[in-house]
């Protein structure tokens, strides 16, 4: 995929004074689906024309998509009924707040 920045210090096809910084985080919160290590932290370098084309492509992905802040997320524990629960939070373009509790739990021993 073009304009993607390689880890290996091998930076390739960014233009020189990009317009957007795009994070993409990508997981399946469904426990069912998701594959350890299948999805993955990509960093893009577009202009803001390419960056249009993106989200319009993006769009016609499956999947529930959702625009946040890059630097405003978290990861934390969070204790339902004495079981404790992985979750993320994401603020939205909009700054709406977006918490997603993972499928999965672990039960506390008393």
């Amino acid at each position: 995929m073009p304009y993607r920045k390689l880890w290996n210090d091998k930076v390739k096809n960014i233009p020189s004074s990009p317009d957007v910084k795009l994070i993409i985080d990508t997981f399946d919160i469904n426990k069912d689906k998701h594959i350890e290590n299948k999805y993955s932290l990509e960093e893009f370098y577009l202009l803001s024309k390419q960056f249009e084309m993106f989200k319009k492509a993006f769009k016609k992905l499956k999947g529930h998509h959702i625009s946040c802040k890059p630097n405003h997320r978290s990861h934390y524990y969070v204790y339902i009924n004495q079981i404790e629960y992985t979750a993320r939070s994401f603020v939205t373009i909009d700054n709406k707040k977006v918490i997603l509790i993972d499928d999965e739990s672990i039960e506390t021993k008393n």
